[in-house]
């Protein structure tokens, strides 16, 4: 009997574990359970499952849909936004998918899903000051094997731990998906667990009444106002070095840009009408980056002057109750204007 070499069975069990990672990774799994143990992760996961069951499983149209940061999500009443266009004479259904943490990659999986599965009209992706360098801590749980493999390599600081951790992830999801008991998850769609066509994620959903904002001048927010400002300002004044670099974006925040553009591009492509709202912290003092190229997609509607006010924000970049009905009320009149335009431009002179 012949006896493998040292060299010749470490490099055999070198390719058999390859092989048995690469099946682990390619292993199948519903989608539905995917939404939902992503969503049992963390409180900033918590709407992943009701936007999964409100893309697929309510028949409620979805005609105008907001993706973003928790900006977007304490910011805009889905509902009252809903109910203001209805008050303007224009019949459209709204949702907020914005999911917490800013990172394109992830709102790029949210918005493929929903793109992929209903037809939207308008698509309002939230624009903060500066871009994040970083992936969505949340891109690898949600994202498909094959995301990992098409995601920019340059500065992509997430690459290896998302294909380290992506064999026993899908095993995971695989097991999940057959025995969705065993890890907490429903086989299927319940509507009594269904939260409805609107999810209300504004401060007023989680007790905030009277926010102690409304009764606080900026002073209770400096310290916190002052550190962001710091770390933004470092940011541009960073980004600002590497301009002169020959790439489509800023390498600083190149990851993440790239994905803001594939956005725009697979909206395009499904006819979907993009436009772009600036949320961004209170003391913004000039227009995102991104602007530079972003009007090539659809308008930038800038919500700055709208909150200057310190009584309209709960903490130093969230909007309180009243600041989300504002942008809420206002982005409704905004919707209905830019409806009235695109409908001109299809019509033609």
């Amino acid at each position: 009997m012949r006896h493998l070499t040292a060299r010749a069975f470490l490099l055999w069990f070198m390719g058999a574990t390859l092989v048995v990672l690469l099946v682990l990774a390619l292993l199948p799994h519903d989608g539905y359970v995917r939404y939902q143990l992503v969503s049992r992760e963390s409180v900033h996961y918590l709407r992943l499952k009701w936007i999964y069951e409100r893309i697929h499983f309510d028949d409620t149209p979805i005609d105008v849909a907001f993706i973003g940061t928790s900006h977007t999500q304490s910011g805009i009443d889905d509902a009252r936004v809903e109910a203001g266009l209805r008050e303007l004479g224009v019949a459209q259904r709204v949702v907020n998918f914005a999911v917490p943490h800013l990172g394109r990659d992830m709102e790029f999986v949210v918005a493929r899903e929903l793109l992929a599965h209903r037809r939207v009209r308008t698509l309002v992706v939230e624009l903060q000051e500066a871009e994040a360098r970083a992936p969505h801590p949340g891109f690898q749980r949600l994202g498909l094997p094959l995301d990992f493999v098409q995601a920019p390599l340059l500065l992509n600081t997430g690459l290896f731990e998302n294909l380290v951790r992506l064999p026993l992830r899908q095993a995971k999801y695989a097991l999940a998906s057959a025995m969705p008991g065993a890890f907490g998850v429903q086989p299927g769609f319940d509507p009594a667990t269904y939260e409805g066509p609107h999810w209300n994620d504004t401060y007023v959903g989680h007790g905030f009444t009277e926010p102690r904002t409304r009764r606080m001048g900026w002073e209770f927010h400096q310290a916190e106002l002052m550190r962001l400002r710091r770390e933004t300002d470092g940011k541009e004044a960073l980004a600002r070095r590497l301009d002169a670099l020959p790439l489509e974006a800023n390498l600083l925040f190149r990851y993440n840009e790239i994905y803001l553009r594939r956005i725009a591009e697979l909206a395009r492509a499904k006819g979907t009408q993009v436009v772009f709202l600036y949320l961004p912290a209170p003391d913004a003092r000039r227009l995102p980056r991104v602007a530079r190229w972003t009007q090539a997609y659809g308008p930038l509607l800038d919500a700055r002057e709208l909150l200057r006010s310190s009584t309209l924000w709960q903490n130093a970049d969230h909007v309180n109750v009243y600041g989300a009905h504002a942008v809420s009320d206002w982005m409704a009149a905004q919707l209905a204007g830019q409806g009235a335009t695109a409908a001109a431009a299809r019509q033609g002179p």
